[in-house]
């Protein structure tokens, strides 16, 4: 005999000890409707076959894999984007990161053509693509570069700037080296650098402590030195891009409220110049460092 949406989400809830939330999120994924249309009908019966799949997703959910992972959907900034277990799933404390980019591009908005915007780590690419989606119709697109390591992020960035319209150049190798081998030939125009970097800066004691994580890749969560050792490798690149007929170099990092003394004195080692902010996220925690280099 069909289930109804009752007796599943309640079985749901009995059962597996799943959230409410997560219950109906998703049920209303396997009948392709809002959470909203789900709970307003709650006589409504399920097929055989979507039964199946709603059990079969609620014991993938009870054993900790994230809901986001199941529906391969995460939201960020009001857009959506695929996800799968090889990218780290977008939080709403990056969006910080995303904001700043958009305003400051918006800012060279008369010479996008003397302008590069990078963003590096770019995992499922969430970053680059908010941005150019939140720029206002009049403003050209700049020329923009996402990175990563893995390849198979990669596939999952492309995936989704195909999917919003975007024409965004990804390269594959470790933070700035893929961008350094054509600079001569294909950026030697540029002026002005926007780059945004979401980069591991978790340490192990910290991934340990935390069950939410578990089952997203390590590879973008784990940073050595402290949690800091990729941001000191990107900075150690950076120097290298500025010593090119560069006029200013913004950048954006997301980091840990604790780590950002330590990241202030890493960014003033190499640029002892740069003007250093460190901004709220959306929780209202220290969680990204503004770096603004200018040449005199």
């Amino acid at each position: 005999m069909p289930q109804t949406v009752k007796q599943l989400l309640k079985q749901a809830k009995k059962h597996n000890h799943t959230d409410a939330l997560d219950a109906e999120y998703l049920l209303a994924h396997v009948l392709r409707a809002t959470r909203e249309a789900v709970l307003a009908h709650p006589e409504r019966r399920v097929s055989a076959f979507q039964t199946w799949q709603y059990r079969r997703m609620i014991q993938k959910r009870a054993t900790g894999i994230p809901v986001h992972y199941l529906v391969k959907k995460a939201e960020f900034y009001g857009l959506s984007f695929f996800v799968n277990a090889h990218v780290l799933i977008p939080r709403p404390s990056t969006e910080t990161l995303a904001e700043a980019a958009t305003a400051l591009i918006s800012e060279y908005a008369a010479h996008p053509d003397h302008m590069l915007f990078m963003d590096i780590g770019t995992g499922s690419g969430a970053i680059p693509i908010a941005v150019l989606r939140s720029l206002p119709p009049k403003i050209s697109h700049p020329a923009t570069i996402a990175t990563d390591i893995s390849r198979n992020a990669l596939a999952v960035a492309k995936k989704n700037a195909k999917m919003h319209g975007l024409a965004i150049t990804f390269l594959h190798g470790h933070l700035l080296r893929p961008v350094m081998r054509d600079w001569h030939k294909t950026y030697g125009h540029i002026r002005h650098i926007i780059l945004t970097a979401n980069l591991p800066y978790l340490t192990k004691e910290e991934i340990k402590e935390s069950n939410t994580i578990r089952h997203e890749p390590l590879i973008s969560l784990w940073g050595p030195e402290n949690g800091l050792g990729w941001y000191r490798a990107l900075l150690e690149q950076m120097t290298d891009v500025w010593s090119m007929p560069i006029e200013s170099f913004t950048a954006f990092f997301e980091m840990n409220p604790h780590q950002m003394a330590e990241a202030s004195a890493m960014v003033l080692a190499h640029f002892p110049s740069a003007h250093i902010a460190i901004e709220k996220d959306l929780g209202g925690l220290d969680r990204m460092l503004r770096v603004e280099i200018a040449k005199p």
